[in-house]
Order: structure tokens, then sequence, then C-alpha cells
């Protein structure tokens, strides 16, 4: 990924209405593997915390 100053790409994008759409793909796209990153170290946090201590529990109860 390349990281452009954004002057330079708000000039772009008022130059050329298709440079637009392309950065909103182009953003869509980073924020949707930003969120699935954050997403997936969550999911994997929680599941650290809540799998022991539940297989604890259970062996406790029984």
């Amino acid at each position: 990924m390349y990281v452009l100053c954004p002057y330079k790409q708000l000039y772009l994008v008022t130059q050329n209405p298709a440079h637009i759409l392309r950065y909103v793909v182009l953003s869509v796209l980073v924020y949707n593997r930003l969120m699935g990153c954050l997403m997936a170290v969550l999911l994997g946090l929680i599941l650290s915390h809540s799998v022991p201590e539940f297989l604890d529990n259970r062996f406790y109860i029984s």
C-alpha cells in the first residue's frame, strides 16, 4: 500500500471524477482490512480468556 499526501490526493480527486470512485473503493478496502484484523484480534483475546475459564468451570462442576 502506498500513502499519498492528502493535498495531492484531494487535487487528483477534484481534477478527475473517476478518482473519487477509486479513492472510495480503496478506503473501503483498507477500512475492511483494518476492521477484519481488529475483529480477529478481539475474537482471539475473547476466546483465549473465556475458553480456559469455561473448561475450568466445567471440570469444577463435575
